[in-house]
């Protein structure tokens, strides 16, 4: 098992994975993205955006998703849920071991280490 960081820019996540998954997690990172952004998938994460027109202004991005999937909502949670249910062997989890860390420091310490960082 190995960690692997997720950057959201002002805090930091750490997962703890088996090595074939934090091997590969930018790979599997993509797939997850394709797989968030599928509007087939009905997964819980899509969002709504009111709508401009309805306070007297015209909506500046045109007509609304129909079906309320305007954008993605989510978090490390969506992330674990999709590796253990799609990545991982069933044998194995990928875990939650830090939640909303904000020591760069830390973190700039764990990646000199070789610790692979990704980007929410």
């Amino acid at each position: 098992m190995k960690p692997v960081i997720l950057d959201w820019g002002w805090m930091y996540d750490i997962l703890q994975c088996p090595d074939y998954i934090a091997d590969n997690i930018n790979s599997y990172q993509m797939q997850f993205d394709k797989w968030l952004y599928d509007k087939t998938n009905d997964h819980g994460y899509w969002v709504a955006y009111p709508p401009y027109g309805s306070v007297g202004f015209p909506d500046p991005y045109g007509p609304r998703d129909p079906n309320g999937q305007d954008g993605i909502s989510w978090g490390v949670d969506a992330l674990i849920d999709w590796l253990n249910r799609f990545a991982v062997r069933v044998d194995q989890k990928v875990s939650l071991i830090e939640f909303q860390l904000d020591d760069r420091l830390r973190i700039d310490e764990m990646v000199d280490a070789g610790v692979i960082r990704i980007f929410g």
